[in-house]
């Protein structure tokens, strides 16, 4: 029995490999494909010519493709059977997307090709529901092929005017450097007449107010004297003095002799002259007139015995003190007067209107030459930048324009070749998330992203920064923002600038027309 068990399994197989290299003879002599083995590929699989293993471990006749045994190291021999551990078996899907299983899921009895391929020699029947299930994923390739053909016709239009507008900045650029070369000079003339004005104008205005604060202090020092001056002889002698309290050196309630003559530099008598060179800078922040020294303006009411004790010195003549006098109006105005500057005499206000014709005249030229010499920085950053081939990428950067990605809590907005944001719906506050640095793209793919770097701080954490992955659109937009890593972040920018390539089948899917 073990003996004709083992005979029928041999038969089996052997009838096997004769119906799968009889299919694969089939394929060949009808000049179809190999199962199993993508249009990419078709090139390499030419039943009219010996096969070469993908990774070049040997060459084999055409009858050992797909006959269901592993002759190359890469099992690239058998794409359409599962003989090979490291096979892998194509679905070409017509009307869905195409794809790769692993070979040990061929002839499995589960139906992993939704057409079914993957099921030509097993007990289970599969149906090809490729574009029923499709339908969605055709719909989206037709759509993404529409704006890559829309994306591509942009671009076509972003070239026509790239170079007349490169031709305009640098011709601008030589304009401003001109501008600058006549603008410069008459600067620094004009810089010069402004000192020279502004030195005129400080001289006469020092000049004016040091007059003003010599007569103030003579006129302070002339009513201090007069004030003491109680007879109005024209002299003032210690006793003038002794009487304020203000002199009592020792705060000991009374005011010596001796304690004067340190206010006196020795003079026991002095006229207006000696007073205002010798006394009054020795007293003048210490001095308080007594015409001011008042009564405190609320006095707590006095009581029985105290009211009676006034009324009885006041009847004896005893204890009355005279009301300190009160200064006139026209003290008080002359006061004021003296406190206040007085206009500038017209020589002066001259001098004073011509430094600020020149302060203008200069702060003009200046302000030109500011703009200018921006607008010329600005310009050279902007002509100078790669712009990726044909500078496609120029009209983005040219126009200035900044795009908008929304989510429930931040706007985010990306000024291309300028700066990333992020800004707080709540609040309005707007945070740096780097500043343009440089195209990031991988070798080969260069200008498919860029990088944003040195924005704002985070708390116990490095600078914000931000990747900006860039694909092909018909126009400008930001079509997603992201943190996937704490302080950096992640966007996608679509351009018509990345949409160099002609729209095909190949770029909408990898493994080309397959949907259609």
């Amino acid at each position: 029995l073990q003996l004709v068990a083992m005979t029928t399994t041999v038969f089996s197989v052997s009838i096997c490999c004769c119906l799968l290299a009889a299919a694969a003879a089939a394929d060949s002599e009808a000049g179809e494909s190999p199962r199993g083995v993508p249009r990419s590929k078709l090139g390499l699989y030419d039943p009219t010519k010996p096969f070469n293993c993908l990774d070049g471990s040997g060459t084999l006749p055409w009858s050992k493709v797909n006959d269901d045994y592993c002759d190359c190291r890469d099992g690239s021999d058998e794409p359409g059977t599962s003989a090979c551990k490291n096979g892998r078996f194509f679905c070409r899907n017509r009307g869905h997307k195409p794809k790769y299983l692993l070979a040990s899921r061929v002839n499995d009895g589960v139906c992993d090709c939704c057409d079914g391929t993957d099921e030509f020699d097993s007990w289970t029947t599969c149906a090809d529901v490729c574009w029923e299930e499709g339908k969605a994923a055709r719909e989206e390739a037709e759509r993404r092929h529409a704006l890559l053909v829309e994306g591509h016709k942009v671009y076509n239009t972003w070239l026509q005017d790239v170079e007349p507008k490169l031709a305009a900045r640098r011709k601008r650029l030589a304009e401003i450097g001109a501008e600058l070369e006549r603008v410069q000079p008459s600067k620094a003339e004009l810089e010069s007449a402004k000192k020279a004005a502004e030195d005129a104008e400080e001289a006469a205005k020092t000049e004016h107010k040091k007059a003003w604060e010599e007569s103030r202090e003579r006129q302070r020092a002339e009513r201090v004297f007069n004030e003491l001056d109680s007879d109005s002889d024209g002299r003032i002698g210690l006793a003038d003095l002794q009487i304020h309290p203000e002199f009592d050196v020792n705060a000991d309630g009374g005011v010596t002799l001796d304690e004067l003559r340190q206010y006196t530099e020795g003079l026991d008598e002095a006229d207006f002259a000696s007073f205002q060179e010798k006394i009054w800078p020795n007293i003048k922040t210490i001095f308080k007139s007594l015409k001011q020294q008042q009564q405190p303006a609320a006095e707590s009411a006095p009581t029985a015995e105290e009211s009676t004790d006034k009324e009885m010195d006041e009847a004896l003549g005893e204890g009355a003190q005279p009301p300190p006098t009160q200064p006139t109006p026209q003290e008080d105005q002359a006061e004021a007067e003296t406190d206040s500057m007085p206009d500038y005499p017209a020589e002066v206000q001259e001098l004073i209107n011509k430094a600020n014709e020149a302060r203008e005249a200069y702060n003009k030229a200046n302000d030109e030459a500011s703009k200018l010499t921006t607008e010329k920085s600005d310009l050279e950053r902007l002509v100078e930048r790669d712009y990726g081939p044909s500078n496609a990428f120029f009209p983005m950067a040219d126009s200035g324009e900044c795009a908008e990605f929304n989510d429930n809590e931040y706007t985010y907005k990306l000024c291309p070749f300028k700066e990333s944001l992020q800004i707080q719906k709540a609040s309005g506050s707007s945070t740096s998330l780097g500043r343009f640095k440089d195209w990031s793209g991988p070798e080969g793919d260069k200008y498919s992203s860029q990088e944003y770097t040195d924005g704002q701080g985070c708390w116990n954490g490095p600078n914000r920064s931000t990747k900006v992955r860039i694909v092909c659109g018909p126009k400008t937009e930001l079509l997603s923002a992201s943190e996937p890593s704490r302080c950096e972040y992640s966007m996608e920018l679509a351009t018509p600038a990345a949409c160099h390539a002609h729209p095909t089948a190949e770029t909408v899917d990898p493994e080309h027309d397959e949907l259609y």
